[in-house]
Parts: structure tokens; sequence; C-alpha cells
């Protein structure tokens, strides 16, 4: 009897200290989502963020290397502080993507994470692997595009045919078309690209896109 209250007390003390280390990550991740651009930022830079074991807490934490790196704070910071940024993300990610292979947006962060550390061939790997586990989420397929605009010297053939099917489904969309009239605009080199995307689509989101650049012709500096 004494042995079995023993072993009971020993489970109740394992599953506290459990349930300890959870609520513990997943506070973590609370707080990472109010922290300000800078303080998310700092706290990447020098390691001070884990992954929590909800997919709520892990979004939170992946979108926070996406604005870390993307944003304005983070962009104008030192050369080694961005790296250790990307590394810490790319860290980040990975150990996501080993437990849900098939989460795009961790891919997504991956690939980002990629280019800034000057590895190409695995930037577009992950981008290509983005599009494949996430191909009609739109908010996502918006961030790859942009990705794929700003590293287009790096893109593959990978990475050009996932550049061609975020812009397809994009032009489809009354938000999305802005975005790739935007960067047909603003980036010469993916402009072909678009425009072979652009004469399947049906005739009336032809002339949608042809509108938005018209439109954004004095916006974008084109006249």
């Amino acid at each position: 009897m004494a042995l079995g209250k023993l072993f009971g007390t020993v489970a109740c003390l394992a599953l506290t200290g459990v349930s300890l280390a959870f609520f513990i990550e997943e506070y973590g991740a609370y707080r990472l989502s109010r922290e300000s651009d800078r303080g998310q930022y700092e706290r990447l830079a020098i390691g001070e963020v884990s992954l929590a074991p909800s997919m709520r807490a892990r979004i939170t934490v992946l979108r926070a290397c996406d604005e870390g790196q993307r944003g304005l704070f983070g962009q104008v910071q030192s050369t080694p502080s961005r790296r250790a940024v990307a590394e810490e993300c790319l860290a980040l990610a990975e150990r996501a993507i080993e437990q849900a292979p098939t989460f795009s947006l961790a891919h997504y962060v991956v690939a980002r994470s990629r280019l800034r550390l000057g590895q190409a061939e695995a930037f577009n790997r992950a981008l290509a692997l983005s599009r494949r586990t996430g191909p009609a989420e739109g908010w996502i397929a918006q961030r790859r595009f942009q990705l794929a605009v700003s590293g287009n010297s790096q893109l593959d053939g990978i990475g050009h045919a996932t550049l061609a099917a975020d812009a397809a489904l994009l032009l489809r969309s009354p938000s999305g078309v802005d975005l790739v009239a935007h960067g047909f605009a603003s980036t010469e080199a993916i402009r072909e690209t678009i425009l072979v995307e652009a004469e399947t689509l049906p005739e009336h989101d032809q002339r949608r896109f042809l509108s938005r650049l018209s439109d954004g012709r004095t916006a974008w500096g084109g006249g």
C-alpha cells in the first residue's frame, strides 16, 4: 500500500513538472506576442525564444521570426545581429517542421532565414516546400511572393516556378493583384514570369491587373 502511494506521488509530481514546463513555454510565446518589434527582435537575437507546444504559440513565434527579419527595425541592424536572428529563426522553424512536416509557415521562415544566410539552394528548396504545403493560403502566398521578389537574384528554376505559382494565385485575388502589380513595376527581373501567368487569366482578371498597373504608375515612380 505504501509503495503504491509512493508511485502515485511520483507520478503526480512528474505530471506537475510536465504541466509547468508546458505553461512556461506557452506563456513565453504569449509574452513574445505582446512585445514591440524591437523587443521581439532582441529576444530572438540573444536566443531567448523557445518553441511552445501548441500550434497557436508556434505560429506566434514564427511570425515574430518573419517580422524580425523583414521589418524595418531588423533591416537597420548590424550584419552580425541579423545573422544571429536568422540562425535562431532557422533553428526554431526546423524544429517546428520536425514536429509538423506540412507546416507551410515554418518552411517559409526557413526560406527567409536561408536567404539571409546566403544559402541560395536551400532558400529555393524551402520556398518550394512552403508552396507545396500551403498552395491555397493567400496570406502566406503574399509573404512568399514578396520574399521571392526581394531575393530575385538568388532564384533558380525551382524558385521561379514557386514565384509563378504564387503570382497565378494572387492575380486572381482582389488584394493579391495589387501586390503582384507592385512587384511587376518595381522588379524587372520577374516581369516575364508574371506576364506568362497573366496571359492565362480570364479576361476580367487581365483587365484588373492592367488597371492596377496603370493606376500605380505614378505612386510607384513610373511617371
